[in-house]
């Protein structure tokens, strides 16, 4: 569970290839998914915050435009900036 800990935008393919790759361990994605639920984490969607901090709007569209972003997130943490997906409002870049 360190692995959702550090990142909790990685996947649960990502996951199981890291464990076939360093481990030799074959795990469906499916497995790795109720290991982690097991552990207290659940996959929600990244939470959407305004944090503005002056980047250029051109460089975060790309990254937006992608499909909605999942967190693995325990109780009480869905807040923390790790957690956060940033926004665009109003010509205003905000991470």
């Amino acid at each position: 569970m360190g692995k959702v800990q550090d990142n909790p935008r990685i996947s649960a393919p990502q996951i199981a290839d890291d464990l076939k790759a360093d481990y030799k361990i074959e795990m469906t994605p499916q497995t790795v998914r109720n290991a982690i639920t097991k552990a207290g984490y659940n996959g929600r969607a990244a939470s959407k915050k305004d944090l503005c901090n002056g980047e250029s709007a051109s460089s975060l569209q790309r990254s937006m435009s992608d499909v909605r972003v999942m967190v693995w997130v325990t109780p009480n943490q869905h807040m923390l900036t790790k957690n956060l997906c940033g926004t665009l409002k109003h010509g205003v870049v905000c991470v």
